[in-house]
């Protein structure tokens, strides 16, 4: 009889970090409120209105270019733009896995082995898997530019979260909001492929994504059926 010990050994999911296990939103609000509050200490302009100013630029779209426009509503030269992006980058953020996440991982966890591949900044993804006390929770993290510039989809990233699981790529699920980076990458690496739909984010291209769901409560059940108990 194959027993719940043997399957942890023998099938792996792997699971995309931002807008997958925690909303960006909650990093992005922190960056701003500790921006402004420097902003106010350095320069008196009360902090509250300086945060209204970048959030509602970033509610509007304009989030690439916000530190750009409050230097120059500030009287800031320029080139600031660079150090408070670097200020909002290196903060300590107060991040929350999502609720379907944190039981995902609950679930998962005791009879999987589960695994982290991020693309971003590996300096700024380190903050954020520290703040979400993931370390503790996963038996692998993959920062994916730190092996190919871009990281995913390129199929290396994906060979290195599968080796550093122990278990082959077709044993392993791929669950992720992105439908190039994570299902595409994921599906042409050999694994199955979960994809998370999240508003405005890229679509699977047809035939690579083989589940699709609105929350991650729903995975387990699917990745399950996607591998299947047989070895």
């Amino acid at each position: 009889m194959v027993t719940h010990a043997d399957h942890r050994d023998d099938r792996a999911v792997v699971f995309d970090l931002d807008e997958t296990l925690h909303r960006l939103r909650r990093f992005t609000v922190g960056g701003y409120a500790h921006v402004a509050r420097r902003l106010e200490s350095r320069m008196g302009r009360p902090a509250g209105s300086v945060f209204r100013r970048l959030w509602g630029m970033y509610r509007e779209g304009n989030g690439r270019t916000a530190y750009q426009s409050i230097c120059t509503e500030l009287g800031l030269p320029p080139e600031e733009a660079t150090s408070l992006l670097r200020d909002h980058r290196a903060h300590l953020p107060r991040l929350r896995l999502t609720r379907s996440a944190d039981e995902a991982l609950r679930q998962m966890r005791g009879t999987w082995r589960v695994g982290i591949l991020t693309n971003g900044m590996p300096g700024l993804q380190r903050i954020k898997v520290a703040a979400l006390d993931l370390d503790a929770r996963v038996d692998a993290i993959v920062y994916a530019d730190e092996l190919v510039a871009g990281g995913k989809p390129a199929l290396d990233v994906f060979a290195r979260i599968a080796a550093d699981l122990g278990v082959p790529p077709g044993r392993c699920v791929m669950v992720g909001d992105d439908g190039v980076a994570d299902v595409q990458g994921g599906h042409a690496a050999g694994m199955r492929t979960i994809w998370l739909r999240r508003p405005n984010r890229p679509s699977p291209p047809e035939g690579t994504a083989d589940a699709i769901v609105q929350s991650l409560a729903e995975v387990p059940a699917i990745a399950a059926r996607l591998i299947g108990d047989s070895r």
